[in-house]
């Protein structure tokens, strides 16, 4: 799996920070609801008890004032007060024997039982009991009005709670039109922060295309990213300096060693046209010469890699018939084809054309076609295809020969490679870094797809006229 493929299956940082602001907005949120809500809880249960506390108080005057015969009525009155479906009162003795009881209609099944065990004269003691199932929780109190007679108290916590229930459901819809505000917020922002990043991004790019003039504008909002700018321009300034040199040095030396070369070439057929010569005297001369030739050539490619990675080359606006070009070489190579004994087939080539140097794209097809036919054996085929697709012209060169080790795959552009076990080491490996300069500077992409043994497909997608050239797919 390829590195560019894992890095886009990452999370952008733009929404990480978007997601991160939205967890630390919706922490702050729950913690900030968890303190409100759990203090007005607190506060709503200690309101309760302190009037079921207030109404025992107010119904032990009432028995010391009345007596024990009222204690129907007193409860009655006292839960009519509140309304009988909110409060119920009930006296029972410390067997939990009912002795007296206010209406009982929305109270039937309410798990009242005995009195508590902890209490106490004058001490009241609260707990909250839910049945049946699914019923409201009933906070309940006990206190011992006298002895031998407990008064049980029950208020229905739902009509107590009603606000904090609102204040919940409206919290749920606060929370998540504050969540999605602040994953909207946080993205804007994390886009905002980060443009100088993008805009470093696309300079790089632009440099690894071969662009080596292109700066980071330095005038950010930042003053960090300002400095992480001017940080990057003069490491930008170093490396093409390096890389200038590096070219000039390398130009120098292809020119002094095709001069060189040369001259060995022209004193190679001076002395092979000398006579008379020993068979072992020409057929040296002849070797030195088709030696010093293969060399040149080599030169020659290397020194047509440089201009085209340095980014001058400019492409003049020629409409290139790309049908007709890959047809004449087809027949160029033909000859080729035949004498190793390979099928050399362009029916799939159709009509297409683009704008751009022909000199250069025939040169690209070239090395493709003469690498299909050195690799492909006796009895093999090998097809030549063009057709448009969409915006872009898409050309094939697919061969049944030896095939590329996958792991060789990523590398076969790159310059002096040669997969040894695939393709037995012919060549200098400069051919393909050519084609794939040439496409390059044609706005184009290059692509392999092989297995081991089974032959080689190479893809190239071309730009028609102006058009973005999405990535080449076999």
């Amino acid at each position: 799996m390829s590195s560019k493929k894992a890095i886009s299956r990452k999370p952008s940082l733009a929404l990480r920070l978007a997601v991160g602001s939205a967890i630390i907005t919706g922490a702050s949120f729950l913690a900030s609801f968890a303190v409100i809500y759990f203090s007005l809880a607190s506060a709503t249960y200690a309101r309760m008890d302190d009037r079921l506390v207030h109404e025992a108080a107010e119904m032990q005057a009432l028995i010391a004032r009345q007596g024990l015969a009222t204690l129907d009525d007193i409860l009655f009155d006292m839960a009519s007060a509140e309304g009988t479906d909110v409060v119920h009162y009930r006296i029972v003795d410390g067997a939990g024997k009912t002795l007296a009881e206010s209406n009982i209609t929305r109270w039937q099944g309410a798990p009242f039982g005995p009195p508590h065990p902890l209490v106490s004269p004058g001490t009241p003691y609260f707990e909250t009991i839910v049945s049946p199932p699914g019923d409201d929780p009933l906070r309940v109190m006990h206190f011992e009005l006298a002895p031998g007679a407990v008064l049980q108290a029950a208020v229905r916590e739902r009509h107590e709670l009603q606000p904090l229930y609102e204040l919940r459901r409206v919290f749920v819809g606060v929370a998540a039109a504050g969540l999605f505000a602040s994953c909207v917020m946080g993205w804007i922002a994390a886009r905002r922060v980060l443009r100088p990043l993008d805009r470093m991004v696309r300079t790089a790019q632009n440099i690894a295309s071969g662009d080596l003039d292109d700066r980071v504008v330095t005038a950010l909002d930042d003053a960090e990213l300002d400095r992480l700018a001017g940080a990057f321009n003069a490491m930008l300034d170093r490396i093409q300096s390096f890389v200038r040199e590096l070219r000039e040095m390398n130009d120098s030396i292809a020119h002094d060693l095709r001069s060189v070369v040369a001259r060995i070439r022209l004193a190679a057929d001076r002395l092979v046209a000398t006579r008379p010569l020993s068979e072992e005297q020409e057929s040296l001369g002849v070797a030195v010469a088709e030696n010093a030739a293969e060399l040149l050539g080599m030169l020659d490619t290397i020194m047509d890699l440089s201009e085209l990675n340095t980014g001058v080359v400019k492409l003049p606006d020629t409409t290139v018939d790309v049908s007709a070009l890959l047809h004449d070489l087809v027949e160029l190579f033909s000859m080729t084809a035949d004498e190793r004994q390979v099928v050399l087939d362009a029916s799939g080539v159709m009509y297409a054309e683009i704008r751009g140097d022909p000199g250069r794209l025939r040169r690209a097809f070239a090395n493709l076609i003469d690498n299909a036919i050195k690799y492909t054996g006796p009895g093999g085929r090998i097809e030549v295809a063009a057709r448009h697709e969409g915006e872009a012209v898409l050309i094939t060169v697919k061969d049944t020969g030896v095939g590329i080790a996958s792991a060789d795959l990523p590398k076969v552009f790159r310059r002096y490679f040669r997969a040894d076990k695939s393709r037995g080491g012919i060549g200098h490996g400069l051919g393909l870094s050519l084609t794939e300069a040439i496409v390059r500077l044609h706005g184009g992409t290059i692509s392999a797809a092989s297995e081991l043994g089974e032959g080689a497909t190479f893809t190239v997608c071309l730009p028609f006229r102006t058009a973005p050239c999405a990535p080449a797919q076999p």
